[in-house]
């Protein structure tokens, strides 16, 4: 709906880090009494990593603290696709996997972003175009290979409701 679609523009676009980190601890801390959800309630946790990957299901960095790339200075950029990287390795998971950006879209990370990806190790990167990935594969597109929103698969029904197959932005 017109809302949802809104508050998901507002926290992850509009927001600062510091900003959306205060504007939803006070919402988390209203709606729930003063006794927010843990992040381990709704996120994987080191050891759900480690079943995951035991079970052989690749997992691959996305980022450590999930800011827009193209907000962030190249070094900054590198140091969050590096530590994102080094944790999934430690629990099961590979950068070998590729890096997904955060957010996705390709006005969320720049030419300095892609080249932070290769310099942290990863061979390939995901943005945000629901497509197939195209053959043969061009080398200058290994950085920004199509991949679909998880919230146009039935999961996504929760944000969306009916409209999710045809969202193309999140």
């Amino acid at each position: 709906d017109e809302t949802t679609k809104f508050l998901k523009q507002l926290f992850n676009w509009r927001l600062g880090a510091e900003e959306r980190g205060g504007v939803l601890g006070g919402l988390l801390d209203h709606a729930f009494a003063g006794a927010p959800p843990r992040w381990q309630d709704f996120y994987l946790d080191e050891r759900g990593m480690r079943e995951l990957s035991d079970a052989g299901m690749g997992i691959g960095p996305h980022s450590h603290s999930h800011e827009l790339s193209i907000r962030l200075s190249p070094q900054r950029q590198l140091e969050e696709i590096r530590i994102s990287s080094d944790f999934v390795e430690l629990h099961g998971g590979s950068r070998a996997w590729g890096y997904c950006y955060p957010f996705g879209l390709r006005s969320a990370f720049s030419q300095e972003t892609e080249r932070a990806v290769a310099e942290a190790g990863c061979p390939f990167a995901f943005a945000f175009e629901a497509r197939d990935i195209a053959t043969p594969l061009a080398e200058a597109e290994r950085f920004a290979l199509p991949r679909y929103n998880c919230n146009a698969f039935p999961h996504g029904a929760v944000s969306y409701g009916s409209e999710r197959a045809e969202l193309t932005s999140s």
